[in-house]
């Protein structure tokens, strides 16, 4: 599969995998648009009366943020190659 320009962004179709397809911005936003209403419906069920106030909306999206969403990216980018920062040596 080419490389594809632009909007487009690689992204690793499981952590362990070496091949690669593009998710496009269009792809990225359906899918965080998809995860929000998971996330929304999560929320009505655990915890309704967070979502009433601006702050307990923040709190409670910060929070399936660090439970549900970061752990899954940290999960993939720890698995991506990292090139060392320049002028440092590899070890």
């Amino acid at each position: 599969m080419g490389q594809k320009t632009g909007d487009s962004v690689r992204h690793g179709d499981r952590p362990s995998s070496n091949h690669y397809i593009f998710i496009t911005t269009a792809q990225i936003k359906t899918y965080a648009l998809g995860i929000a209403a998971l996330l929304y419906e999560e929320a009505q069920g655990t915890v309704p009366e967070q979502l009433k106030t601006l702050s307990g909306l923040e709190a409670t999206v910060r929070g399936q943020l660090l439970q549900y969403v970061s752990p899954e990216i940290a999960l993939f980018l720890s698995k991506a190659p990292v090139a060392p920062p320049q002028g440092e040596p590899e070890s």
